[in-house]
């Protein structure tokens, strides 16, 4: 069997080897709901306080904050759908919700690695800074070091929530892929069940008569009850026969010979022919 990435990533009904892919998504939703909520709210407190300070921001770090607060309350909602679409396998819940975790996945990357390159150039603003103010070379080499580790934990900080947001991102796109996945296989099977059952007729053909019965399975009815008319004794007269004088006789004459034998017994009174 050839392998298939994409039925690596996505078929696969757990995550961290073992644990059920619906509890990561639950977990994940819930995580991204209370961080995005707690980020935009301080976010929206220091926009609406932003004139108060001491000293007061500039209008450029207040749009910075807008921005990233619209991003972050955008991720709160979607967040808020993603949990409930992980409890009650709402498929559409999850995958709104795996749109913005991959939206934020690609805007944290742009962010992070502008904040890494930042980190990088203050780390060597910082040690010549050392060198100048610090005399003792083994001060400044202390430094150094301080600046150099700070950074270090900045950049490990930041490639962490990187691997944590993309495998986040995977886990809900790998329960949005199960989802759809076994909803087509419940419509498969309801479909085979119907295509083995009776057929189904519309309401037109019963109307129309098109499900009467044949012509000839009525003939044959309608036979079968003659014969067992004649099984029984019972005089069956069609609309010809044979009289006991022979000839053809009708239903009328008939009719009109028992009357005149009835006449005859007395069992009848006079009736004009």
């Amino acid at each position: 069997m050839t392998f298939s990435l994409r039925a690596h990533l996505l078929e696969r009904k757990t995550f961290c080897c073992c644990l059920p892919v619906r509890v990561g998504a639950i977990a994940m939703s819930l995580l991204t709901m209370l961080l995005s909520g707690a980020v935009s709210l301080f976010l929206w407190v220091q926009v609406s306080e932003a004139n108060d300070g001491d000293p007061p921001l500039d209008q450029d770090t207040v749009t910075a904050y807008i921005l990233t607060g619209v991003v972050q309350t955008l991720l709160f909602v979607g967040s808020i759908l993603g949990f409930l679409g992980a409890i009650v396998r709402k498929q559409s819940f999850v995958q709104i919700y795996s749109w913005f975790i991959w939206i934020h996945l690609f805007l944290s990357l742009a962010a992070g690695s502008f904040f890494i390159w930042t980190v990088t150039h203050t780390i060597g603003i910082g040690e010549m800074s050392c060198k100048q103010v610090i005399p003792q070379d083994g001060e400044q080499q202390v430094c150094s070091q301080v600046l150099s580790l700070a950074g270090g934990l900045l950049i490990g900080v930041v490639v962490l929530v990187w691997l944590v947001e993309i495998y986040g991102a995977l886990i809900i796109a790998r329960y949005s892929h199960n989802i759809r996945k076994d909803k087509l296989e419940i419509r498969r099977k309801e479909e085979l069940q119907l295509s083995a059952g009776h057929p189904t007729f519309s309401t037109s053909e019963v109307n129309l008569g098109l499900l009467a019965p044949p012509v000839g399975t009525h003939h044959q009815d309608i036979t079968t009850t003659h014969d067992q008319h004649l099984e029984m004794g019972l005089p069956v007269y069609e609309a010809g026969t044979t009289g006991y004088g022979g000839g053809q006789w009708s239903l009328q004459e008939a009719s009109a010979q028992e009357k005149r034998q009835l006449r005859e017994a007395g069992d009848m009174d006079d009736e004009p022919e």
